[in-house]
């Protein structure tokens, strides 16, 4: 990958989470884009929902959300996701927890999104367990409980969630609701990474290039470092132009050090530590 693709590609990812952050989107819980539909297809969808079934009253929830093929109505969502929610549907269930948990096109309630994230997780979503995880570390709509936040992170984490296994690996290497254990979190953070989740590959990363957790490692290290910094993550971009600048697990180069600085810069701009601010000799910079 070209140092131009790899910006392009690292400036999609940032997009994309930026706007997935701004708008509850379908795109936001991994729909596909919805396709316009006829005002015949629009109320054959809307008897269909009406008639009992979970999966168009969930589907015409989502459309209404976001004005996908219907124009976007926030009040006519809530009522098919709800109406999707109260027949089984899990991912409606879990949608209208993150709806009433940030206040998005409804009240916001924390005693609501905590109902329907039990209800999701009762039904075997695991981003019902993970929001139930959030939660109870955070103390939102019940006690804070580090023991229920890492219990709900497990099973999270053993139904196929990457935030699950991240959360699992965080409250592991921090000793929250269980014993601090490195390497167990080391475990978990592969895990995560493996899945695709971009503060895991961070975290993995780390690891490796620190000897924490496991063997130090300093070019699979670096490795994890690159893909995290591709998938966007801000301090992966500062690590890897330090890597770059002195050649740790990587060849040493100062183009390379100086395009991971701004990418960094771009992504975090104040946050980036003075380290890495541009120097007049990075005029010059060449590899």
């Amino acid at each position: 990958m070209t140092l131009a693709e790899t910006f392009l590609k690292s400036c999609e990812c940032f997009l994309s989470r930026l706007g997935d952050r701004l708008s509850a989107t379908p795109e936001a819980f991994g729909e596909a884009a919805y396709r316009p539909l006829t005002s015949g297809e629009a109320a054959a969808l809307a008897a269909a929902a009406e008639a009992g079934g979970p999966e168009e009253a969930y589907d015409l929830g989502m459309r209404c959300l976001a004005g996908r093929g219907v124009a976007a109505d926030a009040a006519a969502a809530e009522r098919w996701l709800r109406l999707a929610a109260e027949r089984g549907h899990a991912k409606a269930c879990t949608l209208l927890a993150e709806l009433f948990l940030h206040g998005a096109s409804v009240p916001r309630s924390e005693t609501e999104a905590l109902a329907w994230y039990t209800r999701a997780a009762g039904l075997g979503d695991a981003e019902g367990w993970v929001g139930l995880a959030r939660m109870a570390e955070a103390g939102l709509g019940r006690e804070r409980s580090a023991d229920d936040a890492y219990r709900c992170a497990l099973r999270a984490a053993e139904l196929g969630s990457a935030e699950g296994e991240y959360r699992v690996a965080c409250y592991t290497y921090g000793g929250i609701g269980t014993e601090a254990d490195e390497a167990a979190a080391f475990a978990w953070f592969c895990r995560a990474a493996d899945h695709g989740h971009q503060t895991a590959q961070w975290y993995r990363a780390c690891m490796l290039l620190d000897g924490r957790g496991t063997k130090p490692d300093p070019a699979e290290g670096a490795r994890w470092m690159i893909r995290a910094a591709e998938n966007g993550e801000a301090r992966a971009c500062c690590r890897l132009s330090l890597l770059f600048r002195y050649g740790v697990g990587v060849p040493r180069s100062s183009r390379e050090s100086v395009f991971w600085r701004d990418m960094a810069m771009a992504l975090a701009g104040h946050k980036i530590p003075a380290l890495l601010t541009p120097a007049a000799s990075d005029a010059g910079a060449q590899s």
